[in-house]
């Protein structure tokens, strides 16, 4: 006996049996409103620095003092701190030291030592050069660091971008070296000049917007001293306002570069380098402040006579004469 069953028909509802359910729009009590948006300002209290949020101002002023490795690394903070990296104010000054761009390499002899790195040079100086307004070169006991540096920032200058902006030039030779000062040694002094001499003048040179140089413990031979600002007097003989030659040679030696410098407005000489012919030159200048700075490497010199001062005092009355001594002087 068999039995079949009917097929199954599906039949869509009719329209009038469809229903729907309506739950209403949920709406949360103002308590809960006010506890949750306290929860989300909190947590964005918490994850939020306003330290990211400074002036520029503040954060260029910030920078400016910090080293270049301090820099990079802060510049790693945040998106608006890697935009202020890049930006001239922080720039103004750039600071040459031992450690300046180097990197540390092995000596089989001499075991670690740092080398200037020329690639990051290049590239610090494609990145920021544009925003130096003053270069400091303090001294260094690394004379091959301090050589290319020099090099590659007068090879900048010359093939890709010249650097007429930089208004400050300091520099300051390491003519002496500590280690050996204190284990009682009789103390050496080391002057500049040969391949250094060479690329401290080309950078010279090359910095033809230059209105402030100082130039510091050079000691250079009287041969080399004579033509070391020839360059200089060459191109900024009218833009040049403050000049600074201390122990500028072994010797005593009459430097009568800083008559050339129409519009200078402050000088600064050891008393080696002047003599009465420099005063009465610098008599008929724009001179307003003359600075005598004698230092423990200050050699003996020839006194100029009451009667050269006399005379400029008349050919420049508004003339003010400094005399400055420095550490251990030779008197």
């Amino acid at each position: 006996m068999s039995c079949k069953l009917p097929a199954m028909v599906y039949s869509a509802p009719i329209k009038e049996e469809t229903m729907e359910l309506d739950f209403g729009e949920y709406k949360p009590s103002s308590s809960l409103q006010r506890r949750t948006k306290a929860k989300k300002d909190k947590l964005l209290k918490d994850s939020y620095s306003p330290w990211s949020s400074l002036p520029d101002i503040i954060l260029e002023d910030i920078f400016s003092r910090l080293t270049i490795k301090e820099r990079y690394y802060a510049s790693q903070v945040c998106r608006n701190w890697n935009r202020i990296f890049y930006s001239r104010r922080v720039w103004d000054t750039f600071i040459l030291e031992d450690r300046t761009l180097t990197r540390r390499k092995f000596n089989y002899y001499m075991g670690d030592q740092y080398v200037l790195d020329h690639h990051r040079t290049q590239l610090c100086l494609h990145k920021v050069a544009r925003g130096i307004r003053k270069l400091i070169i303090k001294p260094m006991e690394n004379f091959f660091n301090l050589y290319e540096f020099m090099t590659i920032v007068s090879y900048f200058c010359e093939n890709f971008e010249a650097l007429p902006l930089i208004r400050t030039l300091d520099f300051t030779f390491g003519c002496e070296f500590s280690d050996e000062n204190q284990q009682g040694r009789d103390e050496k002094v080391f002057g500049t000049g040969g391949k250094l001499l060479e690329a401290l003048k080309r950078l010279m040179d090359d910095l033809t917007g230059l209105k402030n140089l100082s130039l510091q413990d050079l000691l250079l031979e009287k041969e080399e001293a004579k033509y070391l600002l020839d360059d200089v007097a060459y191109n900024c003989c009218e833009s040049l306002r403050t000049l600074r030659l201390v122990n500028c040679s072994k010797e005593p030696f009459v430097m009568l570069h800083p008559a050339v410098f129409v519009n200078l407005q402050k000088l600064t000489l050891s008393p080696q380098h002047l003599s009465d012919d420099i005063v009465l030159l610098l008599g008929n200048t724009k001179l307003k402040d003359l600075y005598l700075l004698q230092t423990k490497l200050t050699q003996y010199a020839t006194p100029v006579t009451p009667k050269v001062w006399r005379e400029c005092s008349k050919l420049s009355p508004l003339l003010k004469v400094h005399h400055m001594l420095t550490g251990p002087v030779k008197t």
